[in-house]
């Protein structure tokens, strides 16, 4: 699972750096690792709203716990400093690549060399959506989930080919 995960992470920092590369934001992205697949989660989120960040990351951690998640990879764009990131977790690690993104003299993009990041250098609110063993959704809560990740839904998941 751990090499797995690290694959994962690898691709994620990558598909964000080419994001970045052609002058578009990275969107917020869960690659969430299912025992029927893996799906890919946009999460768009209001600048500077911490309750509506907070609740949007609750609502993908209970789709985690429904699809019985053993792992994900989450990504995303960071002001200050201006750079890149994607964790990757799991009930057994929690690990994460960070990169630089700024401009030159020129305007021109500059990416930074990645820089691994340890579990303590993570964002604790990533790792505690790991959902664990025994994670209960009451009947709301699951049709409520079906409704934003199902198919046209505001976070629909999409599987990963």
């Amino acid at each position: 699972m751990k090499d797995q995960l690290r694959r994962k992470l690898r691709e994620e920092i990558e598909l964000s750096e080419a994001i970045v590369a052609m002058g578009a934001d990275v969107v917020p992205r869960f690659r969430v690792l299912t025992p029927d697949g893996e799906y890919q989660i946009l999460v768009q989120m209001k600048e500077d709203d911490q309750a509506d960040r907070l609740a949007r990351l609750k609502l993908v951690a209970g789709y985690m716990a429904w699809k019985l998640a053993s792992g994900f990879v989450v990504s995303g764009e960071t002001i200050e400093p201006a750079g890149i990131f994607s964790f990757a977790i799991s009930a057994e690690t929690v690990e994460g690549v960070f990169t630089t993104i700024e401009h030159d003299a020129d305007g021109q993009l500059v990416i930074g060399e990645p820089q691994h990041l340890t579990h303590e250098q993570c964002d604790p609110v990533f790792a505690l959506m790991m959902p664990g063993p025994r994670a209960e959704i009451d009947a709301e809560t699951m049709a409520r989930l079906k409704e934003l990740f199902g198919a046209g839904g505001e976070m629909e998941a999409r599987p990963v080919h």
